[in-house]
Order: structure tokens, then C-alpha cells, then sequence
């Protein structure tokens, strides 16, 4: 942490710190070229992922092509202390976190300014959709409120985490863990499959509930745990919180909360059309904020692969049961190939399997690396100082290692290994996979 009166980039003066998240350090910094106070976020020195890096960056560069009174002002981008930074425009006010927190606060709010902080937060995440993009972590501590003499400005914050129509899911299909915030994760990104603009909408609907009673719907001991209430569980009625609200007011929350995406508002136009109906002012959300939301960001529903999937899931219960199959899943590049596979590992995922998944690079790589790099995204503190070393010689010795550990990780839970693009794995990593197939019972699961 830097101290105050500390100079970054000979131009930052640093005045306050305002807060650390999962990425960066905040501080309240006096920009001695412009005489002007903003916001500086510094990576965190303890981070050196390039994933966590370019995830920092990204966040810089999706603020900086938005420009919306909704959400914060980016400035400048830059390096101090070998350490990326950016600043934006400083914000005074309170998290929409620490209003809820103070209940005095909270019940002010929720006579006062309910239907405008509504308001001003769909307005944001109209504009974010309307550029193609889902904010992906949306929570009360990325919503700065400031009340003023008019009433108040809500600003949404923090976009590392934005995903524009055109990239992947960047969840569990790539990294081996969900991105977001489990309290206010939809039950699809929950399961770390594709998601689109109502997975954002169902996200606002936890935060009025949790506005609305004080408390979000679902919570547990640990993420995981949450999750599974997200996919699972109905959120509890609000009037076991004790509070009175109003039946319209509880309708449109629970459709933001439906667990499928279908089932919700379709767009921010539609929840502004029903919230009209029980705010006394009218909400607005202007034409160029609504334009093309469903064809930049809606996907399709997942559709005409029932009876593939229905085989998929019927092999994880055999699974389950201590049976060992095998499934190769091949076909034409843009038939679903990927689609298929994220629904089976969100099925299997839920059903506490434990996912394993590498793939083989057509540049080549080291010997063994699909099933190097699979085995590396297991969160297991010992697990990689357990892994074989790909250059021993004797092969058979290291093909009985990786089949000894994966029968140890099997003794705490099923598994799925899923090995993608096969044409291009190393011939060892081909010869030990027909290897383990060819064992009666190894462990349990594997699809190429």
C-alpha cells in the first residue's frame, strides 16, 4: 500500500486509499498536470497472471470506449512501480454495499430513491448492452451512489469482467473456475456456460431483493455453495424478511430471479415497461440505448441437440454409479461442438463432478501438456508438485503416474476429463488415452 503524499508516474499524487479488490488497489490520487482529484486502480503486486493483467486491461479499454453518465470515466493509462495502472474520474458518495449495510440509511433509500436508483442503473446497463457487451459482475459495490440537492446519481463501476458479444465465455470452460460473485451470479454463469445481457438482468434482480429486504436471497458457508441454491433453490418470500412490499414490486423481481433466461425480462426496455407499472414517475430509456440489444447480445436458445444431450447426461449418472465411459464428440467446426460441451460440463459441474479439461495445440507444445495444462486448473495446493515429469524416459512409468493420480482425485469425487482438438495431441498423450480407455473401471469419464 503507498503512502500518503507518495508520487506515482511523477504526475499522481497519492491523497487517500479507497479500497483493494480481487485485482487492484483504489486510491484517491491529485493529478498534478490537470490540478484535478481522480481515481487511480494499480494492479495488485501480488498478482502475476497474464490472465489477471489482460482482464485489468480489458477493463480500461471497455470503460474507455464507453462513455455514458451511468458509468465511471476512464482518463489515462500507464505504468508505476511496474505495475499497470489507470485512472478515471473520482466519485464521491457511498457504495450502493454500504447503504444496505446501514439499515437506517437503507430505509430511507427504499422511500425515497428506490424507483430512481433503479432507474439510473437500467440506464447503464441498457447502454452496455446496447454496445454489445455484458457487465458480468454487477453488485452494490459496483454501483457508487451520490445524493445531491436534485436527488441522486448512481454510477456503475468495475467492468474487468465484460464480455462482448464477439469473445467466449471467459468461465469455466476456459480458466477451470467461474468468474463473478457468487451472491449475485445468474444460475448460467453459475454453471459457467455462455451467457448474455439477462444474465446482468437477473443479477439487478438480487440486488432489489437484497434492497428490498436487506439481505441477498441465497447465501452459504463458500461460492460453491451459493451457486447450487442460484441453480436450484426458489428465493426465499420477501415477507419473511419482514418487510411489506408491494405484490407488483415482488412480481418483477422474481421474473429478474427465473432460473432460465427465457423465462426472465428479455431486455432492460421490457423491465422499464413493467417497473412504469408500479413507479409513480415514468421510467425512459433513450431509442440509441435500445437499439439491436437481441441481435448483438442475445444467444439462441439451446435447442436440436435434445437427444445428444440426453445420452450425455444419462453417461454422468452411470458415472455417478461407478461405471466408465467414453465419448468421442466430432463434426464440422460451427455445428455446436463447444455448445454441446459446456452443457455437459454445467450439468456435470452441479452434480459435483470435478472437470478436467486441456486441449492439443497445433503449434505443438511439450509432451503430455493437454493433460499438464488440464490438471494445473484443479485448485489442489499439492497437485502440481504431484504431476509426472514429462521428459522420464521410461514412458510406461509416467502413464502409470498420471493413472495414479487420477484415481487418487477419483476417490474424492467423479470426474470428467474432456481433451479437445485431438488431432493435435502429442503421440504419448494419444497412447496413454488409449491406454485408459482400454482398463476396466480406471476413473471415470473421458471425452476427446
Amino acid at each position: 500500500m503507498f503512502k500518503t503524499g507518495t508520487i506515482l508516474d511523477k504526475r499522481y499524487q497519492i491523497q487517500a486509499h479507497l479500497g483493494t479488490g480481487g485485482m487492484g488497489e483504489v486510491y484517491r490520487v491529485l493529478d498534478l498536470e490537470q490540478d484535478r482529484k481522480c481515481a487511480l486502480k494499480i494492479l495488485n503486486t501480488m498478482v502475476d497472471q497474464k490472465a489477471v493483467y489482460r482482464r485489468f486491461h480489458r477493463e480500461f479499454q471497455v470503460l474507455s470506449r464507453f462513455q455514458h453518465p451511468r458509468l465511471v470515466r476512464t482518463y489515462t493509462w500507464g505504468f508505476a512501480e511496474e505495475r499497470p495502472y489507470f485512472t478515471m474520474e473520482y466519485l464521491p458518495g457511498k457504495t450502493l454495499e454500504k447503504i444496505i449495510a446501514d439499515r437506517v440509511m437503507l430505509g430511507r433509500f427504499r422511500a425515497s430513491h428506490f424507483f430512481d436508483l433503479i432507474q439510473q442503473i437500467v440506464e447503464g446497463l441498457a447502454y452496455i448492452h446496447a454496445q454489445g457487451a455484458v457487465h458480468r459482475d454487477l453488485k452494490p459495490s459496483n454501483i457508487m451512489v451520490l445524493e445531491t440537492e436534485e436527488g441522486i446519481e448512481a454510477t456503475i463501476l468495475d467492468l474487468g469482467l465484460a464480455k462482448l458479444r464477439h469473445l467466449h465465455s471467459a468461465s469455466i470452460t476456459q480458466t477451470g473456475a467461474t468468474l463473478g460473485t457468487a451472491e449475485y451470479m445468474s444460475p448460467e454463469q453459475g454453471k459457467g456456460l455462455w451467457v448474455d445481457h439477462r444474465s446482468d438482468l437477473y443479477s439487478l434482480g438480487i440486488i432489489l431483493y437484497e434492497m428490498l429486504t436487506g439481505a441477498p436471497p441465497f447465501s452459504g458457508q463458500n461460492p460453491v455453495s451459493v451457486i447450487l441454491k442460484h441453480i436450484r433453490e426458489s428465493p426465499p418470500p420477501m415477507c419473511e424478511a419482514y418487510v411489506e412490499v408491494p405484490e407488483q414490486t415482488q412480481e418483477i423481481v422474481l421474473q429478474l430471479l427465473a432460473k432460465e433466461p427465457v423465462d426472465r425480462f428479455q431486455s432492460a426496455e421490457e423491465l422499464v415497461q413493467a417497473l412504469n407499472g408500479v413507479a409513480s414517475s415514468r421510467f425512459v430509456i433513450p431509442d440509441d440505448e435500445q437499439r439491436d440489444v437481441h441481435r448483438k447480445v442475445m444467444r439462441p436458445q439451446f435447442v436440436g441437440r435434445e437427444s445428444e444431450m440426453k445420452t450425455l447426461r444419462a453417461m454422468l449418472k452411470d458415472v455417478q454409479a461407478g461405471e466408465q465411459r467414453v465419448v468421442l464428440i466430432s463434426g464440422e467446426a460451427g455445428v455446436g461442438k463447444s455448445r454441446l460441451v459446456e452443457e455437459l460440463l454445467g450439468d456435470a459441474l452441479i452434480h459435483d463432478f470435478l472437470c478436467l479439461k486441456g486441449a492439443g495445440r497445433e503449434e505443438g507444445g511439450q509432451i503430455y501438456g493437454a493433460l499438464i495444462d488440464a490438471f494445473q486448473r484443479v485448485k489442489t495446493t499439492d497437485l502440481v508438485g504431484r504431476l509426472p515429469d514429462s521428459l522420464e524416459t521410461d514412458k510406461f512409468s509416467v502413464m502409470e503416474h498420471w493413472l495414479q493420480l487420477l484415481k487418487s482425485l477419483r476417490q474424492k469425487q467423479p470426474i470428467v476429463l474432456c481433451l479437445e482438438d485431438i488431432q493435435w495431441l502429442d503421440e504419448l498423450t494419444l497412447e496413454f488415452c488409449s491406454m485408459y480407455c482400454a482398463i476396466q473401471n480406471p476413473v471415470r469419464f473421458c471425452y476427446a
